[in-house]
C-alpha cells in the first residue's frame, strides 16, 4: 500500500512539474504575438519580420527583468510596463496609416473586452457574497 501511494505521489509531482515547465520561450511568444498582429493588421512579409524582431528583443528583456526580480518584492512591474510601451511605439512606427487606424481600433476593442471581463468578474464576485 505504501508503494502505491508513493508511486501516486511521484506521478503527481511529475505531472505538476510538466505543467509548470510549459512556460513559453521568448521566441515562442514573439512568434505567437507576430502571428496575431500579422493576421489582425494584414502585415506584409517585411513588416512581419520586423515585428517578430521587436517582439523577440522586448520579450528577452522582459524575461531578464523578471529573472532579476525573482525573489524580490515588486519593482519590476514598472520596468516591464516601460518595455511594453517601447514595444508598442516601435510597432506603430512600422505601420502604414491604414494599419495604424486598424491597430488603434483593435487596441480599443481589446481594452473594452478586458474591462467587460473585469466588470463581469466583479459582478459575479459580488453576487456570490
Amino acid at each position: 500500500m505504501k508503494k502505491y501511494f508513493l508511486s501516486l505521489a511521484i506521478m503527481f509531482l511529475l505531472c505538476v512539474n510538466v505543467v509548470f515547465a510549459q512556460k513559453k520561450t521568448p521566441e515562442e511568444r514573439a512568434d505567437h504575438q507576430t502571428k496575431i498582429l500579422t493576421k489582425s493588421l494584414t502585415l506584409n512579409a517585411d513588416q512581419s519580420k520586423k515585428a517578430y524582431d521587436i517582439h523577440l528583443a522586448i520579450d528577452k528583456q522582459i524575461d531578464a527583468v523578471r529573472q532579476e526580480a525573482k525573489g524580490k518584492k515588486g519593482g519590476h512591474h514598472g520596468k516591464v510596463k516601460q518595455l511594453n510601451k517601447d514595444r508598442e511605439s516601435q510597432l506603430i512606427a512600422l505601420l502604414t496609416p491604414e494599419q495604424k487606424t486598424k491597430y488603434e481600433k483593435w487596441q480599443a476593442d481589446r481594452k473594452e473586452k478586458r474591462e467587460d471581463k473585469k466588470n463581469k468578474k466583479m459582478k459575479d464576485d459580488n453576487d456570490n457574497d
